[in-house]
């Protein structure tokens, strides 16, 4: 009787123990694969495009009246006639959307260098210009912010890109060894 319920409970464990070879290992080896994959960033491209057709998917954000963005389109360099577009052209285009008393203006233009004519002018505008936020670059290569505006005023305006090519992040801060703790563009 004892040995007729031994063999029972053996054959019972040998069958479990062969489930687990069979079931158990190639869970393991697979779940291993795709843990290693993942640390090894062997599935980021996939992680990426996912999330582009995610974002893709949803439903479009409500577009808010009080913000006015004005760009610099290649229509507007046509009609100016040269390019980069001039210190003379882009401080009348300030002074003019500071003559409607905005609360704050965003110049995203590099003006680390003068382009003249202007150039004077420019520096005036940015110096009687208390809420124009200016940019500048502090990861390499680095690009330096206009001259004339506060370390208050300007933000930097870095933004990686994925290894596929595309920006889907942004960085909000980052630490520099010449000034510092510092805050995007988007943030100052």
């Amino acid at each position: 009787m004892i040995s007729s319920i031994w063999c029972q409970l053996h054959k019972q464990v040998s069958a479990i123990r062969a489930a687990i070879k069979v079931g158990l290992f190639p869970g393991i080896l697979f779940i291993g694969l795709v843990v290693g994959g993942r640390l090894m960033g062997a599935f980021q491209r996939f992680e990426g495009q996912a999330l582009a057709v995610a974002l893709r998917l949803q439903a479009p954000e409500p577009l808010d009246q009080r913000i006015l963005l004005v760009g610099i389109d290649e229509q507007s360099i046509q009609s100016i006639g040269t390019y980069p577009v001039p210190d003379q052209q882009l401080a009348a285009l300030l002074r003019q959307i500071h003559s409607y008393q905005p609360r704050v203006i965003g110049l995203d233009v590099f003006r680390d260098l003068p382009v003249e004519p202007g150039h004077d002018e420019l520096l005036a505008v940015f110096e009687e210009t208390d809420n124009l936020i200016g940019i500048d670059k502090v990861l390499p290569p680095t690009v330096a912010p206009p001259p004339t505006l506060a370390a208050n005023q300007v933000g930097f305006a870095d933004a990686p890109l994925d290894i596929d090519g595309n920006q889907r992040r942004v960085i909000l801060g980052t630490q520099t060894a010449e000034s510092g703790f510092r805050l995007s563009f988007a943030l100052v």
